[in-house]
C-alpha cells in the first residue's frame, strides 16, 4: 500500500496530466542495447559516456556483475562494448505509480511534449480527476 506522500504526488501528476492528450496503446517491447560491467565501482568510459547520453537505463545483476540496458531504437550501430538483445526492453513503469508494465499490457502515452507512461489504473484515475474538476 502506497503511503500518503506518493499517493498525493500520484494524485498531483495525474491532475496535472490530465490537460495533455493520450492514446492507448499495446506495449509490445524494444530491442535493448547492453553493456556489461563486472564491477560498479569501476565502470568502462564508454558505459559512463551512455549513462550521461541516456536518462533511461536498468541494471540487472548477472553471474559476471551487472548487465546494464537501454531502449534501443536502431538508429546507430552499436560501439564497441555494446551489444543488441532483441526484444531485451521488456517492460516500463507508470511514471504516476511504477507498476510495472508487461510486453502485451495497454499502456497510455501522451502524444505530444514531454513523454509520460501511464497504467491503465493511473489514466483511469487520471479521467476521473479530470471530470471531477
Amino acid at each position: 500500500m502506497p503511503n500518503k506522500a506518493a499517493t498525493l504526488r500520484r494524485t498531483r501528476l495525474l491532475r496535472n496530466l490530465g490537460r495533455r492528450q493520450f492514446d492507448r496503446f499495446r506495449f509490445v517491447g524494444n530491442d535493448a542495447l547492453v553493456a556489461d560491467v563486472p564491477d560498479p565501482a569501476r565502470v568502462p568510459r564508454h558505459v559512463k559516456s551512455m549513462l550521461k547520453k541516456n536518462t533511461v537505463s536498468r541494471w540487472y545483476p548477472s553471474d559476471s556483475g551487472y548487465v546494464i540496458k537501454w531502449p534501443y531504437d536502431g538508429s546507430e550501430p552499436p560501439s564497441e562494448g555494446f551489444r543488441i538483445e532483441p526484444k531485451g526492453w521488456d517492460h516500463e513503469h507508470c511514471d504516476a505509480c511504477n507498476r510495472t508494465i508487461s510486453l502485451g499490457s495497454r499502456v497510455w502515452l501522451t502524444l505530444r511534449g514531454s513523454f509520460y507512461v501511464l497504467c491503465r489504473y493511473c489514466h483511469r484515475r487520471m479521467v476521473q480527476l479530470t471530470n471531477i474538476e
